[in-house]
């Protein structure tokens, strides 16, 4: 299994942020990542193709920011993907985000945490 989060990325915001503002720039990307997943999910369910593609693309770059790897992939998967056949053919690959991202979530407060 390819990893969900890309630890030395997060390693290099730790080396060059304060640890109080990597904490604040986590939280933030969570909250963000929440909101951009849920704008996905309402794109994808109304069949907009071109809000599906253009919400994927900032789930990718929110995501690449944090080193949240499986995330990248996924979105990236997406944006290609309805592109190529619609937003029918992206519905699995959603849920696997909406799986990823929780994990990623665990996985990024669980070293916020050990901080």
């Amino acid at each position: 299994t390819p990893p969900l989060i890309d630890h030395a990325r997060l390693e290099e915001l730790l080396a060059v942020l304060p640890k109080d503002v990597f904490v604040q720039m986590s939280e933030q990307f969570l909250d963000s990542a929440d909101e951009y997943i849920a704008t996905l999910g309402a794109a994808i369910s109304s069949g907009d193709v071109e809000a599906t593609r253009r919400t994927a693309h900032a789930i990718k770059g929110v995501a690449l920011n944090f080193g949240a790897v499986a995330v990248v992939r996924l979105a990236s998967e997406i944006e290609s993907e309805v592109r190529e056949s619609g937003v029918p053919g992206v519905q699995d690959r959603f849920k696997h985000l909406q799986d990823a991202a929780t994990k990623s979530r665990v996985d990024l407060l669980a070293r916020i945490s050990s901080l």
